[in-house]
């Protein structure tokens, strides 16, 4: 014999979906300081900045070029901007939850809600 559970969410706590979006941001922008931290500092020891340098002073026949990708982007400069994308996702993304759960309590009555029946396996 199967037993069976069904489940109706007929709503959303806006503070709660707050809440946990704006804890998921904070972790997703964790993850993209990281991740562009270590992609730099990967980059930076292959020599690929160094060598883009190379390839644009002999392209434009300047020989190096002092103002080039090297020196544009600084270990600074790339936390600084991976901090703001991180910021922004946050901001967007607990501000769509917000919505999100704002527009899912409206609809209920209409859609009945969400619909969900969970069974064990023999």
């Amino acid at each position: 014999m199967v037993r069976r559970a069904r489940l109706r969410i007929e709503a959303i706590n806006p503070w709660s979906a707050v809440r946990t979006a704006f804890l998921l941001g904070i972790s997703l922008a964790a993850t993209i300081t990281v991740t562009f931290t270590v992609l730099y500092l990967f980059l930076t020891a292959l020599g690929l900045f160094d060598a883009i340098d190379r390839v644009l002073g002999d392209v434009t026949g300047t020989g190096a070029v002092d103002a080039g990708i090297s020196a544009t982007l600084s270990l600074p400069k790339v936390l600084t901007f991976s901090l703001l994308i991180g910021i922004f996702e946050t901001v967007v993304l607990t501000a769509l939850a917000a919505v999100f759960a704002f527009i899912y309590n409206a609809t209920v009555p209409v859609s009945g809600g969400l619909e969900v029946t969970l069974a064990e396996d023999s």
